[in-house]
C-alpha cells in the first residue's frame, strides 16, 4: 500500500510533455461535468464529482497497477496558533525560532510559551480545500491510498 495526496485545481499546471495526465483520466467526462468540478472547486464545496475526478487521476497515473481508495487512517495535525501565541513565541525566542530546537517542556514553561508543547490537534480530513500562495486558486486537497 502507498498513501499519497493528490491535488485537484482549475490553474494550469507546470508538468510539461510526458508529465501531463493522460486524457483517459477525463475520458467519461462531458464538458457539463467537468464545468461542475470547476465551479465545486471555486466555491470550496465538498463533492464527489471533485473526489471522483482525482481518484480517476490517479488511477491512471500513480496508481496504475493498484486500485484507488481513499486514505482510511486517520491523520491529525496541530491546530494553527492564534496571532497572539505566535507573538509570545517569537518574542520570548527573540525572534529566532531556531531557539526552540532541543528545548525541553521544562524549559518551554519556564519561557511562558509550554503551550508549544502541549498543543491541540485536529483531524485532516481526506478531502479538504487549500488556496494557492501565489495564484490565490483554490484547490482540493485529498488523502488516498493505492493498493496492490
Amino acid at each position: 500500500m502507498v498513501y499519497f495526496d493528490a491535488t485537484v485545481g482549475t490553474q494550469p499546471s507546470g508538468f510539461q510533455g510526458a508529465e501531463l495526465i493522460s486524457d483517459r483520466a477525463f475520458a467519461n467526462w462531458s464538458k457539463e461535468d467537468l464545468a461542475a468540478v470547476h465551479g465545486d472547486i471555486q466555491s470550496r464545496k465538498t463533492s464527489q464529482k471533485v473526489q471522483t475526478l482525482a481518484m480517476q487521476t490517479a488511477q491512471v497515473s500513480i496508481c496504475a497497477s493498484g486500485t484507488v481508495a481513499l486514505d482510511d487512517r486517520v491523520v491529525r495535525e496541530n491546530v494553527p496558533l492564534s496571532a497572539a501565541e505566535s507573538a509570545r513565541v517569537q518574542s520570548a525566542l527573540g525572534g529566532d525560532l531556531d531557539n526552540l530546537l532541543g528545548k525541553t517542556q521544562q524549559e518551554l514553561d519556564q519561557a511562558g510559551i509550554g503551550y508549544l508543547g502541549k498543543r491541540e490537534t485536529r483531524v485532516v480530513p481526506n478531502l479538504r480545500y487549500v488556496t494557492h500562495r501565489r495564484s490565490g486558486e483554490n484547490m482540493a486537497k485529498l488523502r488516498l491510498k493505492c493498493v496492490y
